[in-house]
């Protein structure tokens, strides 16, 4: 498991959009790899950065 927050750069805005990420190994190599976040997060971080301009 893991946390990541990714960072992308939208209309000159910074918008940030927390992750947490699920994945299984099989001898060494990634089997399964999920992403989860929050859509209405990534929305409003959007909506926000776009009105900013």
């Amino acid at each position: 498991m893991v946390e990541r927050l990714d960072r992308t750069l939208v209309a000159g805005s910074t918008v940030n959009l927390p992750y947490f990420g699920y994945f299984e190994l099989e001898d060494g190599k990634i089997k399964i790899w999920r992403d989860y976040f929050d859509l209405a997060t990534y929305t409003n971080a959007l909506t926000e950065a776009l009105a900013s301009n």
